[in-house]
């Protein structure tokens, strides 16, 4: 659909290549430009896609002692980068394993244990079509399988909410009653 105004552009100018008029030229760039501005670049401006806006930004920036195990953290990563000025203004943004092994189980027990606040987006909310989902799969869900979930914001995106949950150690397996 965003391609029509191309390929009719391109039909207009008949078989083979030829000079064209400036008013076509021109009428054709204008209407280029208007279907761009009217489909793309203005709702585009409007939307806010992920949600890795402004309440995330704030709440890594008002507790620099928390881990927040991210799908796709770069996103976070650079808009930090841009409100800070600084490259290493989160260091504690890391990203879900693609193949989640016992090192980072382990890892992540050992914050959990000694007390430390992690976060992570990758439980619940929805997950659209992209590149941190098509290298990741559902390594995210298994990976944080079992431990402790609260649920503390959430915020409103073009794909539907987004979710930042707080892990918590691992809730003890109870033994079946004989």
């Amino acid at each position: 659909m965003v391609m029509l105004p191309a390929l009719a552009a391109i039909a207009l100018a008949g078989g083979k290549l030829r000079a064209w008029a400036p008013r076509r030229v021109a009428a054709v760039g204008t209407a280029l430009l208007s279907w761009n501005l009217a489909f793309a670049l203005l709702p585009a401006h409007s939307l806010v896609y992920t949600g890795a806006g402004p309440a995330l930004r704030l709440r890594v920036l008002t507790q620099p002692a928390a881990w927040f195990l991210l799908r796709d953290p770069n996103l976070l990563r650079n808009q930090l980068q841009y409100y800070t000025g600084r490259a290493d203004s989160a260091p504690r943004i890391i990203g879900l394993p693609v193949r989640p092994d016992a090192a980072f189980r382990h890892w992540l027990v050992a914050r959990l244990a000694a007390g430390e606040v992690v976060y992570t987006d990758a439980l619940g909310g929805y997950w659209p079509l992209d590149r941190a989902q098509l290298t990741l799969g559902d390594g995210a869900t298994r990976a944080l399988n079992g431990f402790a979930a609260r649920r503390v914001d959430s915020m409103a995106t073009f794909f539907g909410p987004y979710y930042l949950t707080r892990l918590g150690p691992a809730a003890p397996k109870c033994a079946p009653a004989s």
